[in-house]
């Protein structure tokens, strides 16, 4: 069993997001494994004055008669300690876009580490950006959140005010994020935003795509935002509506977000959303 989990956690991470096999019971299959490839945010909870975020992979072994599962783990500590692990007997339950995982125990010690409060949720069902995720603590003093590169979040409320002082509110908004961290000097790491359905982007596209902001790591997850003084951010299509400011806070442990940020007709629009 270890041998095979390892083996799949090395296909997660060449892969990424992948169900390998079957992630649903059909023809009489009644197991499967399933790969993330993932960003890491690592924090000490107590203090906050260690924050890191890399590239880490997980596996899992799906076993849908008993509906539990085995994992294997990937996750860059301090010191660049590189620490793999395995969890056995997870219990497993559906939810709406896919599997809830949980731990039945309070902790497990393995490799000289103890975790504790490990969830995930594997999104096997979901069209667009996968909501998969995954949370734990490691000796109790480090949180790690595991989420993919877009983190989708759809359920939002903007108020947009208008530079004639007009306030309006729009609740059909969605806001994809997407962080590049794969520099690992953070001065070259940066995020993208892709925003639909905000009434000032137009109905016939996907949305519009904004790159080149920076991001700061927090305690409990990212502050991107675009400098003062800085070049307006625009988007793909690159016409109107260029972003002249953006200040954005993402908060892992709950998946959530605040944003406050400009277009260069002046109009404001704050929103706060959750995935």
């Amino acid at each position: 069993m270890k041998k095979t989990l390892f083996m799949a956690l090395a296909a997660a991470l060449m892969l990424g997001m992948t169900a390998c096999g079957d992630d649903e019971p059909n023809n009489g299959n009644n197991v499967g494994t399933l790969g993330l490839q993932v960003f890491n945010h690592v924090s000490n909870a107590a203090t906050g004055d260690f924050v890191i975020a890399k590239q880490g992979a997980y596996a899992f072994f799906l076993n849908f008669s008993k509906m539990t599962t085995d994992m294997t783990g990937n996750v860059t500590l301090e010191d660049n300690e590189n620490y793999n692990f395995e969890l056995q007997d997870l219990t497993m339950r559906s939810g709406s876009v896919g599997y809830i995982v949980s731990m039945p125990v309070a902790s497990v010690d393995y490799g000289g580490h103890t975790i504790s409060d490990y969830h995930a949720l594997l999104d096997t069902r979901s069209s667009g950006y996968t909501r998969s995720k995954v949370s734990y603590v490691i000796d109790g003093v480090y949180k790690v959140n595991g989420y993919q590169e877009t983190i989708p979040f759809e359920t939002t409320v903007s108020t947009i005010t208008s530079t004639d002082g007009k306030t309006t509110i729009d609740n059909s908004g969605t806001y994809n994020v997407s962080v590049n961290l794969s520099n690992s000097d953070p001065e070259y790491q940066g995020a993208s935003i892709t925003i639909a359905g905000v009434a000032f982007t137009p109905t016939e596209t996907d949305g519009l795509t904004y790159g080149g902001f920076k991001i700061e790591y927090t305690p409990v997850g990212y502050h991107i935002y675009l400098p003062a003084g800085a070049t307006p951010v625009n988007h793909q299509y690159g016409n109107n509506y260029a972003i002249t400011e953006m200040d954005m806070n993402i908060n892992l442990n709950t998946y959530t977000f605040t944003a406050l940020y400009k277009l260069d007709n002046g109009t404001k629009i704050s929103v706060e959303g959750s995935m």
